[in-house]
């Protein structure tokens, strides 16, 4: 009888592990990004957003140009972390190149934890870009970046 019952609790945990992992697939399973090549021209404003932490890279940008916007994404050390961004992203090369969807929306889930400066943009320069500083780390709260991107002057 109660090699019965540990049977019943082997196979209630192992449900339970299943269904978790389930469900941690199937969140990042939306989670994906087309890598491109070819960095952002930009136009002539310096447009940069609050600094956020997030266990992923993930948002919407906002912007009333047609089609997907390109997401430069910089590693950066610890110690650059209050240094401006643009000028990271010209002594940084960029580790990821990618784009939105059509809709503006993105998500990144490989990136490893650290220090990054993200730059959207687009090809044609007639855009300003904007920068943001994100902070990577495995089981902090996710958060989204919700940001724009202004026609240049």
């Amino acid at each position: 009888m109660r090699s019965f019952k540990s049977v019943k609790v082997v196979q209630s945990v192992f449900a339970v592990l299943f269904m978790l992992t389930i469900s941690v697939f199937t969140q990042d399973r939306g989670c994906k990004s087309r890598t491109v090549e070819g960095r952002v021209a930009c136009a002539n404003m310096i447009v940069e957003f609050a600094a956020i932490a997030s266990d992923r890279l993930q948002g919407r940008i906002d912007w009333p140009g047609n089609g997907p916007v390109r997401i430069e994404v910089y590693k950066v050390k610890r110690s650059d972390r209050k240094r401006d961004s643009y000028r990271l992203t010209d002594e940084y090369d960029p580790v990821l190149i990618f784009e939105t969807d059509e809709e503006g929306r993105f998500c990144h889930p490989g990136l490893e934890d650290g220090f990054y400066v993200v730059r959207f943009g687009t090809l044609d320069g007639g855009w300003n870009c904007t920068w943001i500083k994100v902070r990577i780390a495995k089981g902090i709260p996710r958060s989204m970046i919700r940001a724009s991107l202004e026609i240049g002057i």
